[in-house]
């Protein structure tokens, strides 16, 4: 193989790595849910049930509860009114009653919300790149758990549903990513230096430099993304 082949097997190859990582990680258009633990507001103990009753707007009720979603646009394009084929619905299990649904922050994002047994529909007039917003559920008996989350959002397959990592997932993803980054970074570093001092490689050492290329571009994309998912775990904490 010549020089020329050679640059262009390079070029070739890192044109590769950025479209795998931009759609393995910052895709056009993205949006998430994050869910944080529902919060018993009130509820009658069994010890004393026989013998207390709680009302909500003087209806009897077993308990209340509420619940916190951090909606998200994750993505590099803005979601906008028009990309809604459906509304976000919010389905909660079959026990439990929505009586309110209440957009916490920011006051600058307009937000359409129903609600009506247990389930609640939301669509937002835009949402831009790294908009987010927070809304709170308030329920009635049942566990007030959210059993998932439906609607359809143009070019937006699925609709992750994110309850957050946990401490010891999201230190697993911060150490595997500090172990592949700066590895990554360190092999494509050495590959620069090789090119600026010695310039290309020889013909027959074209294969060793390709396969460098390879691998220092995957594992620096391994660790952006075990990064990000730890990012994702700091982005969840925030919205409590």
């Amino acid at each position: 193989m010549d020089i020329t082949e050679l640059i262009i097997s390079i070029i070739a190859t890192a044109i590769i790595t950025i479209i795998v990582a931009y759609i393995f990680i910052w895709r056009g258009r993205r949006i998430k849910c994050f869910i944080l633990p529902t919060l018993s507001l009130a509820r009658v103990k069994e010890e004393v049930k026989e013998k207390t009753e709680l009302y909500y707007e003087n209806k009897k009720v077993e308990n209340i509860s509420s619940i916190l979603l951090k909606i998200k646009n994750t993505g590099l394009k803005a979601i906008k009114k028009e990309n809604f084929v459906t509304p976000l619905k919010f389905i909660f299990d079959d026990a439990s009653t929505v009586v309110s649904v209440n957009k916490v922050k920011p006051e600058n994002i307009e937000a359409t919300i129903d609600w009506d047994a247990n389930t609640a529909t939301c669509k937002f007039n835009l949402l831009n790149c790294g908009d987010e917003v927070v809304i709170k559920f308030t329920l009635i008996n049942g566990t007030g758990k959210l059993e998932r989350i439906e609607g359809r959002i143009e070019d937006i397959r699925k609709i992750p549903q994110i309850n957050g990592l946990t401490d010891r997932e999201a230190k697993s993803s911060l150490i595997a990513g500090m172990l592949f980054f700066p590895p990554g970074l360190i092999v494509c570093f050495i590959l620069f230096l090789m090119l600026y001092y010695s310039g290309l490689p020889a013909s027959e050492d074209w294969l060793l430099f390709f396969n460098l290329v390879v691998i220092g571009s995957f594992v620096v994309t391994l660790g952006l993304k075990n990064l990000y998912d730890w990012k994702t775990k700091l982005v969840s904490e925030k919205a409590k």
